[in-house]
């Protein structure tokens, strides 16, 4: 076998081995990390305490009684409620009722309220 031979073998073979070869994507993140993501209460807290402790501050909060809050609760919660999945968990219900009245309360961007 001569040299160009020999070169040529060993361009086949590089090309051969660097097949199997590829290099790893770098891992996309559906969600900004938080200190402690979405586990961590928020709102929710805060609409629980004054619905226990003040009435006056959960009407406040959400311009109307704990009262009507679950009842309203009540009639959306089969149109709002969405599966968990194996990527992540979705946002209860009441969340999700809880930040659109906000929303609709304040007028604030969802940009804005995703940090309360």
């Amino acid at each position: 076998m001569d040299v160009r031979q020999k070169q040529a073998l060993l361009v086949v073979c590089a090309m051969i081995s660097s097949e199997g070869r590829r290099e790893k994507k770098k891992k996309r993140v559906w969600v900004k990390e938080r200190s402690g993501g979405r586990v961590q209460p928020g709102l929710s807290l805060l609409q629980r305490e004054l619905e226990t402790q003040e009435q006056t501050g959960f009407r406040k909060l959400l311009r109307m009684t704990a009262e009507e809050f679950y009842l309203l609760l009540a009639m959306v919660k089969p149109l709002i409620t969405k599966q968990n999945t194996k990527m992540r968990l979705a946002i209860s219900p009441r969340e999700r009722l809880s930040l659109t009245l906000r929303f609709l309360v304040t007028g604030e961007t969802f940009k804005s309220l995703r940090l309360q």
